[in-house]
């Protein structure tokens, strides 16, 4: 015996003209209710990590961009005997201004 039969037998022996219409469990109900935040909620996170890697390839770009203008820079400062950690970090304290 099903779920839905012992609640109609349950409530048809109480009461047999009472009508029965839409029977379903709590947890149906619930799954229905929050569906639609759940699913907000996926969309919010999925554009958030969409944010944050447009957001890690455009400060990608823009430090490439200024090491690619301070190449010619680098090279007379090694040539000249600095080391290149010296050099790279000249170069990642541009991006920072």
């Amino acid at each position: 015996m099903s779920l839905l039969s012992a609640v109609r037998l349950a409530v048809w022996s109480i009461d047999p003209d009472q009508a029965l219409s839409e029977v379903r469990t709590m947890d149906d109900i619930l799954d229905r209710e929050v569906e639609q935040r759940r699913n907000q909620a996926s969309l919010l996170g999925a554009l958030a990590a969409l944010a944050l890697t447009l957001a890690c390839v455009g400060i990608y770009g823009v430090m490439a961009y200024l090491v690619t203008q301070q190449n010619h820079e680098i090279g007379i400062r090694v040539a000249l005997g600095a080391h290149s950690e010296t050099s790279l970090f000249s170069s990642s304290d541009a991006g920072q201004r």
